[in-house]
């Protein structure tokens, strides 16, 4: 990994815009870092350094106004990646909807593509991806309208990954969101 002036002028880009009220240029900007520079560093702060693709989307959720911007801008052409990822010859769905947890953070897309993920990564035993799939989105703004799925996906993990603290945390929660018809399929 390695850090890229291009991206770091970008940043500073977005920060003038932003000061400016530009806000649909300054979320096209951000929108350019995750396409061009994702893997890139960015400074965090004076002690470190973050991945690019991260950094976008703790800029995007500290500055709701930002992400309302990015979100008019790329919210249509993420769900039409999602459909055409749900319509995609199997061999390519996974790459296509991963595409879209990359590229689109913090779209209702990107919720709804990590949950699959974590679905797919779940019916084949890989607790690992799926638990990637729900850190991306731990924090993303549409995970309170979602969380009763949320967190049967992490029940689900947290009992595919022997952690039996974990899985009777999250099943509790979800059996609170959902309510108890809804989780008597589980089976401990």
């Amino acid at each position: 990994l390695e850090d890229s002036p291009a991206a770091l002028q970008l940043a500073e880009e977005v920060s003038e815009l932003q000061t400016q009220g530009r806000l649909g240029e300054a979320a096209q900007k951000l929108k350019d870092i995750i396409e061009g520079y994702a893997d890139k560093l960015m400074p965090l702060d004076e002690t470190g350094y973050t991945a690019a693709r991260r950094w976008v989307r703790q800029r995007l959720a500290a500055d709701p106004a930002l992400l309302d911007a990015y979100r008019r801008r790329y919210a249509a052409g993420a769900e039409r990646a999602l459909s055409e990822a749900a319509a995609a010859p199997p061999g390519q769905r996974e790459a296509l909807t991963l595409d879209i947890v990359d590229r689109y953070p913090l779209t209702s897309a990107n919720l709804d593509a990590a949950f699959r993920l974590a679905g797919r990564y779940l019916e084949r035993a890989d607790a690992a991806g799926a638990a990637a799939m729900l850190s991306a989105v731990s924090s993303h703004p549409d995970r309170a309208e979602a969380e009763a799925q949320y967190q049967q996906l992490r029940a689900w993990t947290a009992a595919l990954s022997g952690d039996a603290q974990g899985r009777d945390a999250a099943r509790a929660e979800w059996t609170k969101l959902a309510g108890t018809d809804s989780v008597d399929s589980w089976r401990q």
